[in-house]
């Protein structure tokens, strides 16, 4: 009689395991297990003895080390917790992040990420306007391809400042550079910016136009407006008469000493083909600079003597600034 008992129950259980199972429901037919109801929202909680995992219905979600109890979120063990969760209405997949809590306790969860129904992806509680979207806050680093240390400054990528695109780079020796390919295993390198304030264009055959749409530039430079150079002054002394061009090219010259003449001294150009204007000052105690040909300075002209409005016009050919020409003004 025994085993006959126990040959009914193992076909029993057999025949409930071949069947759908329902919870709550008398007729499942949409899959082997369905569950009908839940305590709030929740419908199955997986680990509850721990950190665990919830199912929830009407928004569909899955909580991780979260359960929904019908009016908030609750953690299932201490730590932090999130949701992941389906908006049937709206058609949007959202992520939430709630911060540390207690085993059953509650807390606010906040907005990580939003997928749309058209595939527009929005970080940190951003709009889904756009195919990704970040959130509208203010931050030198938004956008970060590489970084060499973990603060707002060192890294490769993109910010927002007020009113501004922060495009950066890690340090001064770094550069922003521009490319085109030019097959599928090179591509040519168009502009670099250096993080030391350099910029460079071309290779030999690049054009530069500024005010020129819709037309393309013809030369290297092509300039649709007028030109102008920035000005530094300098006072000049017998005691101190060498001035130090650097990289300028327009310096405007007074002299320390009243009633007196001063020569003056220029020091090299930085680069062949840099232009430089002298311009003497029309101050009534200002009676002129002398300049004349050294080492490194040629004026086809002979010495000059600048008094006040004069100018003098070079270019440094490599080893000599050369005199393009003068205008006495006194």
């Amino acid at each position: 009689m025994k085993k006959i008992i126990l040959l009914l129950v193992l076909i029993e259980s057999i025949n409930v395991q071949a069947q759908n199972v329902g919870i709550g429901i008398t007729n499942p037919i949409k899959a082997k297990l369905e569950v009908n109801g839940g305590v709030g929202r929740t419908v199955g909680l997986f680990g509850g003895e721990g950190v665990g995992i919830s199912l929830q219905r009407e928004f569909p979600a899955v909580g991780f080390n979260q359960y929904f109890d019908g009016t908030s979120s609750r953690y299932i063990g201490n730590g932090f917790a999130a949701v992941n969760w389906f908006n049937p209405a709206s058609g949007t997949l959202n992520f939430d992040m709630l911060p540390v809590g207690i085993a059953n306790g509650t807390n606010a969860s906040s907005r990580v990420m939003t997928i749309t129904n058209l595939g527009n992806i929005g970080i940190g509680n951003a709009p889904t306007n756009g195919q990704l979207q970040l959130n509208n806050e203010l931050k030198n680093r938004k956008f970060v391809l590489y970084e060499s240390a973990n603060n707002d400054f060192q890294y490769y990528g993109f910010g927002i400042e007020n009113g501004g695109l922060r495009y950066n780079v890690d340090a001064v020796g770094a550069s922003h550079r521009f490319y085109a390919a030019t097959g599928s295993g090179s591509a040519s390198l168009l502009m670099s910016i250096t993080g030391n304030q350099v910029i460079q264009m071309g290779s030999g055959t690049g054009k530069v136009g500024i005010n020129t749409l819709p037309f393309a530039p013809q030369t290297a430079l092509e300039i649709n407006g007028g030109v102008s150079l920035r000005t530094v002054g300098v006072t000049v002394t017998n005691a101190s008469p060498t001035i130090t061009v650097g990289d300028r090219s327009y310096i405007f010259i007074t002299s320390g000493q009243q009633n007196v003449q001063v020569s003056i001294f220029l020091t090299d150009g930085v680069s062949a083909g840099q232009l430089l204007i002298l311009e003497s000052s029309t101050s009534n105690n200002f009676i002129g600079v002398d300049i004349d040909n050294a080492s490194n300075l040629k004026l086809a002209g002979g010495g000059f003597r600048m008094q006040g409005g004069s100018t003098l016009t070079m270019i440094w050919n490599g080893t000599k600034w050369v005199e393009i020409c003068r205008s006495n003004n006194f």
